[in-house]
Parts: C-alpha cells; structure tokens; sequence
C-alpha cells in the first residue's frame, strides 16, 4: 500500500474564492479570494503611490449571502501592491467578536460543503458572543454574605426621604404665603425724621458733624454767615460811635456854656442838658437793636432739635444758601415704624393688634410687627410709598416688636457720652420691607406662636 504524504499548509486561515466586495475611496472592488486574516483584490488601479504597503485603509465589507448582503466597517493594513498583476493584498487588524464569528461560520459551512439555513445565520448574528458562565450559583449557607444591609440603597433612601421633606416644607411655605396670608412687597421703613432748613440767606460755615452722626440736644451742627446781618451789625455799630462822638461834644459845649452862663438855670444850658439826655437814650437804644442783632446771628447757627442721628447733608461747608432752603435730614431717636399699603379689600382682613411677619430684605432678617394704626393714604414730603399702585390707598403702621431682642447698637457723643439708639437695627428710610398678614385662623396661630418663640429665645440671650 503506497502511501503519499502532502506538504503541511503554512496558512493559518481556509482561504475562499465566494464573491466578495471591498469599498475603498468610494470604488467597489472584488475579491479573488479571502479568509479570516485577509483578502485579496483585483482589478486595482492605485498605483500613484497613495496607498503603499504598511498603510492602515478604511473600507467597507461586503459579502453577500443568499439574497441579502452582511456589509460592516473595518481597518485592514496593506500587506502587497502588485502593480504587474493589478493586484493588492490586506489584512484584517480590528475585528471584533461578532464579525469574526460571523465570517468564521461562513468559511466553515463552506469548507464543510453545507450552507445552513438563513434562519440560522441570522441567529448567530444576533446571539451574543459573550460565553454563558458555567459557574454554579453560590451556596446560601457559604457565600452569601451574612450581612445583607444594602448601602445604596441606604443612601438612595435618605436622599428620597430629604427630597421629600424638601418639597413638603416648600409646598407648605407656599399655601401658608399665598393662600393663607396677604403678602405685601411693597412695604417700607419709615422713620421719625424731619427737615433742617435756612432760616436766612448767606453762606455756611463751620460745618461740625457728618451724615450718620449721633447727637444730644442743643449740641452745634453748622452755621450760616448772613452778608445782610452782619451789615447791619457793622451799620448799628457806626451808628452808635456817631452817637458817642455827638454825646461828647454835646456835654464839651455845655461846659463851655456852664463856664461863660451867668445862670446854672439858663435857657441854653436846659437844652443842651436834654439833648445831651436824648444822645444817651439813643445810644442805649442802638445798644439793644445791636444785642438783638447778635441775638438774631447766633439763632442762624443750627443746632440739633433732640436726640437723634443726622441722616442726610445736603450743603457742605461754603455753599451758598436762601432762606427756606433744605440744608440736612434729621431722625429723632424713636423706633421705626412699617409703612404697608393695603388696598381696601386687603385691608378688611387686617385689625389693629394683628401679628405680622416682618421680613427685612436689606438685612435678610424676620422679626415679628404689631399692627398699630389704620388710616387712609396720608403723604408729605418725608413719606416713601409705591407710586406704581394708585389702588393701595389704606396705609397700615406696623410697630417693630423689638423689646427683649438681643440686638444693641451704641453711638458715640461728640463729647464722648456713649446713648443707646431707638433704631437698634439702624434700619433706613425707604429700605424695601415684605410684611406677612395672617388672614386665616391657622396662620393668626403660626404667626403667634412664632412671636411668641423669638421672644422666649431672645430674652434668654439668642440674638435673632
């Protein structure tokens, strides 16, 4: 029996000549043959040095396979231009499992002979490559921990539980401002200030204070240099010097005339004797008129009307001012007030001693008001309101409840005497005010109670 051995094959892969077409650069190619590490095309015509042996190409994989085609994006390298037989030969170099498996199946059905059905290649292509663990289940007595507490879910807990609290307490804050209470943005500061005004014209000097100053009674704070009065200082004063130089040569012609008389009792010496009289009565008069002149100058200094803090200066030292003029805002030590104008209906759910919360956007603080006074609109010239709003008419006066609050401000005298202020928020004039009116009886009871738990905390030392 003779027996032929053949040569080992050297190739890796089975090699097959079914049709297959390659897409490079837009151009359709056909294959002579392929396997799972490569193919090889005919037909090529790139020969311009563009694509050489080692260059990694893009192409499009297209095998058809009865009456549909299977087509997948792959890299392949050049591994031969054959620019005498047209010919060029690649390789595969980024394959992933399913193409593999896929192209491994084809080539093995057709080495076999046998093409299964489509049903069964569409099968492979859509089951998944990764490998079923034959790893039996852990034993429940061995390896299931004996611990069991889920730390994520823990977490996921508390956060829902938070996120859910979070809405309740803002749903509530919402029903509680909108549908239970009458919110007011509007609101203002309104102090107990009044106007510093020239009493005549002339020139300020010797300014002694600044804005924001503390100040006690009578204590200076500018004067003014009135030209018209101190002319008519400087007029008396002449006037009364030519008094004095007639009274000297009066009572000099009467001693000449007492000397020459033959009579103290003549006629002349009478005369001169009563005009020398009236000299003096006119000097004593023009002596008062200039008493009162200084009086009337020292009157033009202005002073502090009470306790209280300059708040505005509207003239600095050497301007010029007239009579009447504005020259500085002065608040009286008192406690602030808020101003909320409501407009009728608003105001038929407000009584006086009503509760309010009160909430200072400047200082981003709450404290607790008490209405005081109801009244119609009511304006001058030192009253902030909204001028947007014609039908806020009713003007509400809400006392800030400030007793037993741990909240103190200190301002120092010129003269070094240290008083507590009023205003110990030092809150300003106009600064912009949101006031809560409870409208319902279970609002009046949560604003109550809310007064009531600031003043316990504050009278034992928590300041707001």
């Amino acid at each position: 029996m003779k027996i032929s051995r053949e040569k080992a094959s050297q190739r890796l892969y089975h090699r097959v000549s079914t049709p297959l077409s390659i897409q490079i650069d837009g151009k359709i190619y056909a294959a002579l043959d392929w396997s799972l590490g490569g193919f090889r095309l005919k037909d090529w015509d790139i020969f311009d040095g563009s694509i050489k042996t080692g260059d990694i190409v893009s192409c499009i994989f297209d095998l058809p396979f009865q009456g549909f085609d299977i087509t997948f994006d792959i890299q392949i390298s050049v591994v031969r231009v054959d620019e005498e037989n047209k010919q060029l030969a690649t390789k595969f170099i980024d394959l992933d499992d399913r193409q593999i498996e896929l192209m491994n199946h084809f080539v093995e059905q057709l080495v076999r002979g046998a093409m299964v059905p489509i049903g069964d290649t569409i099968l492979r292509i859509d089951s998944p490559v990764t490998p079923v663990s034959t790893k039996p289940d852990p034993n429940p007595m061995q390896q299931i921990p004996t611990s069991r507490i889920n730390l994520k879910m823990i977490i996921m807990s508390f956060l829902y539980i938070s996120i859910g609290f979070f809405l309740f307490v803002l749903v509530s804050i919402t029903i509680f401002e909108n549908f239970m209470s009458i919110k007011v943005k509007t609101a203002v500061v309104n102090l107990d200030l009044e106007t510093v005004v020239s009493l005549s014209d002339g020139r300020i000097e010797n300014v002694r204070v600044s804005e924001n100053d503390f100040m006690y009674p009578g204590e200076p704070m500018l004067s003014i240099n009135s030209p018209s009065i101190s002319k008519q200082l400087a007029e008396s004063k002449i006037k009364i010097e030519h008094k004095k130089i007639e009274l000297e040569s009066l009572r000099r012609t009467y001693e000449v005339e007492f000397e020459a008389a033959a009579s103290p009792n003549s006629k002349l010496l009478k005369l001169l004797k009563i005009e020398i009289d009236t000299c003096k009565a006119q000097i004593a008069l023009e002596n008062e008129n200039l008493l009162a002149l200084y009086d009337y100058k020292d009157k033009l200094n202005i002073t502090s009307p009470a306790y209280g803090t300059l708040t505005k200066l509207y003239r600095k030292q050497g301007a010029t001012v007239n009579k009447g003029d504005t020259i500085a805002i002065f608040e009286r030590n008192a406690k602030p007030y808020i101003h909320a104008y409501l407009t009728h209906e608003e105001a038929s759910e407000v009584t006086l001693g009503l509760y309010t919360k009160v909430r200072l956007l400047s200082q981003n603080r709450t404290l607790v008001g008490k209405v005081v006074d109801l009244q119609s609109d009511h304006l001058n010239e030192l009253s902030y309101r909204p001028i947007n709003d014609k039908t806020r008419t009713i003007l509400v006066k809400i006392e800030l409840q400030l007793d037993g609050l741990n909240i103190t401000s200190t301002n120092n005298y010129s003269n070094g005497i240290v008083s507590p202020s009023l205003n110990r928020l030092n809150l300003k004039m106009g600064a912009p005010v949101e006031v809560l009116f409870p409208t319902t009886g279970i609002s009046r009871k949560i604003i109550n109670y809310y007064a009531d738990s600031q003043f316990k905390n504050n009278k034992t030392g928590i300041a707001l």
